[in-house]
């Protein structure tokens, strides 16, 4: 009995600390406007550069459609819907890809034929299949 007694007096306390601190105002802040934020850092070599394009590349085209980074994932994933035919998302990708490689050859990451390359790839890349392939049907 003093047990069950412990553990309800354990959880009252819990509780009122909880809205002393003010955890009954809690509101999350807002996801980051994916037209201003920018992969910058990474890990070195290729896989900093794929990760860096990538998420860059998501980011842009949450920017120019108009969602959120985390909105356009969850999307892709089939578990949002957003109202994005498929050629549009495709579109977007393809932009986002395009940018990203432009900035990571600005910043000295790549070079001119890298990214040349990579540029063309984006070109005939089916986006809309890898992205299925990666994320499922969904979008």
């Amino acid at each position: 009995m003093r047990a069950v007694l412990a553990a309800a007096l354990a959880s009252v306390v819990l509780a009122g600390a909880y809205v002393v601190l003010g955890g009954g105002d809690y509101e999350p802040s807002d996801p980051p406007n994916p037209c201003r934020v920018s992969a910058e850092s990474g890990g070195d070599g290729l896989t900093g550069t794929l990760e860096r394009v990538g998420l860059n590349a998501l980011a842009g085209a949450a920017c120019d459609l108009g969602v959120s980074r985390e909105q356009l994932v969850l999307a892709i994933a089939g578990e949002r819907e957003i109202g994005i035919d498929d050629e549009r998302r495709s579109e977007a990708f393809r932009t986002g890809l395009r940018e990203a490689i432009d900035e990571e050859e600005r910043a000295g990451r790549i070079g001119g034929a890298q990214a040349f390359l990579l540029r063309r790839a984006v070109d005939v890349l089916p986006v809309d299949a890898v992205l299925d392939r990666l994320f499922g049907e969904g979008l």
